[in-house]
């Protein structure tokens, strides 16, 4: 399946859809947008040609990708789907999951990760499926909270298991970084972040590249 094919999503109206819970969403996290807002638009500040935001939740993101950019925008919850499509005319909406994306081989040009990956159940496989769909100059965007070090750290191991079953499978203490690095993706540049008070506190930023054969 090739980006122009992945199939589009029901309008917010749609009667099996509850548009609703996007809406929650968008207002349960509003403490965290504050924080990564500026961030993330500098992290899809060069990116252009074929973009695949990966799970794109609401479409917050939408607003900060450049005009030149074709953005195609994926995401297991059809409900917040749904409510993404009141914020834009000119993203390509699809359902599916990061480790089983509904892309062919050498796709896009980026990929964009906005804090997904601490949500995501099988990490390397969907990280195996951001290479598989990255062109062969293609690169991983990512803007990722991880476990804190100290006292941060041992609070966010506290609140995972609550949190995850609240927070849509949200993982406060998992060690993103790691896996990308043992991915088959290269780190070009990272950068740690201290992110306000409220848990996730700690953030990375960088980006990742195709291995040259």
């Amino acid at each position: 399946m090739t980006a122009e094919s992945a199939e589009d999503v029901p309008l917010a109206d749609h009667p099996d859809v509850n548009p609703t819970r996007g809406q929650w969403y968008d207002r349960s996290l509003a403490y965290l947008e504050d924080e990564v807002a500026d961030h993330r638009e500098a992290l899809v500040a060069d990116v252009d040609g074929q973009v695949l935001d990966l799970g794109c939740g609401t479409g917050t993101a939408f607003e900060q990708f450049p005009e030149e950019a074709e953005v195609h925008a994926l995401d297991p919850e059809r409900d917040y789907l749904a409510w993404a499509t009141t914020k834009t005319d000119g993203v390509h909406l699809a359902a599916g999951q990061a480790e089983s994306l509904p892309y062919s081989a050498d796709t896009f040009d980026a990929v964009v990760c906005s804090q997904v990956l601490c949500s995501v159940d099988d990490v390397p496989t969907a990280l195996d499926e951001i290479a598989r769909v990255l062109c062969s100059d293609g690169r991983l965007h990512f803007l990722e909270h991880v476990h804190s070090d100290g006292v941060a750290g041992h609070v966010e191991s506290v609140l995972t298991p609550l949190w995850k079953r609240v927070a849509d499978g949200c993982r406060l203490n998992r060690d993103t970084l790691s896996r990308i690095e043992a991915s088959p993706l290269t780190v070009t540049d990272v950068e740690r972040l201290s992110l306000g008070r409220v848990p996730p506190t700690t953030h990375i930023r960088g980006a990742a590249r195709q291995v040259d054969d």
